[in-house]
């Protein structure tokens, strides 16, 4: 048979399988003018649901632990941007940090980054490579990039005051709470990934330590030392204490469901040393016990919280029925701590200045 005029057996061409042009998909052969799976160890034969003009026929090989269209089973596709990792699709919080199926534990360190300084905020970058880190003492907010080796560390932005916790706004630009300066600035994102203009939001603060958008594009800001937690609208409008009072609340999260996580350090006057959960309507869910100077958080799927403990030089994993265990310890300070698509746990060691992760045993 001649196919676009070229001989072609369409018995066994995977190109034109039983006719002209009737590609095979990847993967498969052409036996007797069908496609058929001759899959490899690991993978699975998949054939995909139509929503349009086929561009090739029978179906796929594939991995369903990593296969963003085909998790976990045929035909079960992730949500845009998130990844499927041992079968499971990750989620993100709304600033965009991942969060990934629980691992079985933490594998051995790795420094990704050492020779930072006193390193606070941390903000894993989109291209899942690199990530913006903040040295307080410094008044930088470093690019670490470990795409190249060595990893690169090049200082991102300067001249600071007190840089802490970072977060993407809804524009894509930067958020940083300036500590020291009792402000939190804006910082533009060039279109070739460098810093841009700096804007300082208009109201003042009190130490603001933690700064995260809820869901509605809201921005939400943690005062250590005012110990309370303020929001800003889309028109600047601030309102103050918008829960009760802290003894000290350092980072703030949120998860996919619109919960707001608030780490309260404490102080000699309180109790403190809680990780409290709200519900989008700001009423109390849960309190977070078994923690001991909290700073940092993740999440897991399984609606674990992970919490590096400042005091214990630990991370632990709270489950949701309020039972803590180690989950990282040897630290010297740890400070923010997010994870990666693939479960990988980031964490910035504040007693070393030391960017370290920490691989993900599934």
């Amino acid at each position: 048979m001649v196919c676009g005029g070229q001989c072609a057996n369409l018995s066994v061409d995977v190109n034109n399988c039983g006719g002209c042009g009737r590609r095979c998909c990847a993967g498969l052969t052409c036996s007797g003018g069908t496609c058929t799976a001759g899959c490899a160890a690991g993978t699975t034969f998949c054939i995909p649901e139509s929503t349009g003009t086929l561009t090739c026929f029978g179906g796929i090989c594939t991995n369903l632990a990593t296969d963003p269209q085909h998790c976990g089973r045929c035909n079960t596709a992730c949500a845009a941007g998130a990844r499927c990792v041992q079968g499971a699709c990750t989620s993100r919080t709304p600033d965009g940090s991942f969060i990934p199926v629980p691992p079985r534990s933490a594998g051995e360190v790795e420094v990704v980054a050492a020779n930072l300084g006193g390193v606070q905020g941390l903000l894993l970058r989109p291209d899942g490579r690199s990530a913006l880190v903040s040295a307080t003492g410094l008044g930088v907010i470093w690019l670490v990039d470990w795409s190249v080796t060595p990893t690169r560390a090049t200082r991102w932005a300067e001249n600071l005051t007190g840089p802490s916790q970072l977060t993407y706004a809804p524009s894509g630009d930067v958020v940083v709470a300036e500590r020291e300066g009792n402000r939190v600035t804006r910082i533009a994102v060039n279109p070739d990934g460098s810093a841009g203009q700096r804007t300082p939001f208009a109201a003042s603060f009190t130490g603001p330590w933690g700064v995260v958008y809820d869901p509605t594009g809201r921005l939400l800001v943690s005062n250590e030392f005012g110990d309370s937690v303020d929001r800003i609208d889309a028109g600047g409008a601030v309102t103050r204490a918008i829960v009760p009072r802290f003894g000290g609340p350092l980072e703030l999260r949120f998860d996919p469901g619109g919960r707001l996580y608030v780490g309260d350090y404490g102080n000699p006057l309180t109790s403190g040393t809680r990780v409290f959960v709200y519900n989008p309507d700001l009423s109390l869910l849960r309190t977070l016990t078994g923690v001991s100077g909290p700073i940092g958080m993740a999440l897991d799927t399984s609606g674990n919280v992970y919490v590096a403990n400042y005091t214990t030089n630990n991370v632990v994993r709270v489950t949701p029925t309020n039972a803590a265990t180690p989950y990282v310890t040897g630290l010297t300070g740890p400070h923010a701590i997010a994870f990666d698509a693939s479960g990988s746990l980031y964490v910035n060691d504040y007693g070393t200045g030391r960017l370290l992760r920490f691989p993900a045993r599934y």
